[in-house]
């Protein structure tokens, strides 16, 4: 569980793999009834670093869907994409189990998504190449390089 009623740092591994583009943007994005909130945040040396601020009064208490958004290389991923508990008193050992739960599931959720959109858009590449090719030579080029 996530207090409302102060700012929680969250900090965890995210690495990025297979990027030739720099990260452009990203954000974690709270939904709740009607609108959104989106947090920035940053990303250094494999170590995200999310600054929740005080929500007390913004966001009622309760379960919410959450997203993490990257940009890079001009498009949007959406790696994580969860629901967790907001509210409760800081302070209190259920909030900070439920804070280290929902650190581990963002960290493992968001790396295997990565990975996975990653594989997928360079894939999706490779086929494109392989379609647009106009002779034997390069379509058997862009085959082989499809398999490898």
């Amino acid at each position: 569980m996530i207090p409302l009623n102060e700012s929680t740092n969250l900090n965890f591994s995210l690495n990025i793999v297979n990027a030739n583009n720099p990260l452009q943007k990203a954000r974690v994005v709270i939904e709740a009834d009607g609108y959104e909130i989106g947090i920035p945040f940053t990303i250094e040396k494999g170590e995200a670093n999310v600054q929740v601020p005080v929500l007390e009064g913004v966001l009622p208490p309760g379960k919410h869907k959450v997203r993490m958004e990257l940009v890079i290389g001009g498009v949007l991923y959406t790696p994580f994409f969860e629901s967790l508990e907001f509210g409760g008193p800081a302070g209190s050992k259920v909030i900070q189990e439920s804070k280290k739960a929902s650190i581990e599931a963002i960290k493992k959720a968001a790396n295997r998504s990565i990975q996975e959109a990653f594989d997928r858009k360079i894939a999706d590449s490779k086929i494109d190449k392989i379609t647009k090719a106009t002779d034997i030579t390069t379509l058997m080029s862009e085959m082989y390089k499809f398999k490898s």
